[in-house]
């Protein structure tokens, strides 16, 4: 979560130098699932077994297990005034 508000990675539509709710929840529901399979992957190669559904530890490939991935429901038709989270600085 905090990558999408410290970076721009969460300014997406528009890309405008600030994070709207609608965005950070976007990307955080995109990121969440791709960070949890990085860490299945390195445990992996580390020899480790890196487990977050009860039983899956008899399934051996990293791409066949669950992934968490959050749900957000909210209003899909843009507000007149969105909130604004976060205005990533710039990088030069």
């Amino acid at each position: 979560m905090e990558e999408g508000l410290k970076t721009a990675a969460a300014d997406t539509a528009p890309k405008d130098g600030q994070v709207v709710t609608r965005e950070w929840l976007d990307y955080a529901t995109l990121r969440v699932p791709q960070m949890q399979e990085a860490r299945m992957q390195e445990a992996r190669k580390a020899g480790r077994d890196l487990v977050f559904v009860e039983g899956e530890q008899s399934v051996r490939e990293v791409d066949k297990r669950s992934l968490q991935r959050p749900r957000v429901f909210y209003r899909r038709d843009p507000e007149s005034q969105p909130l604004i989270v976060a205005k990533p600085e710039a990088k030069p």
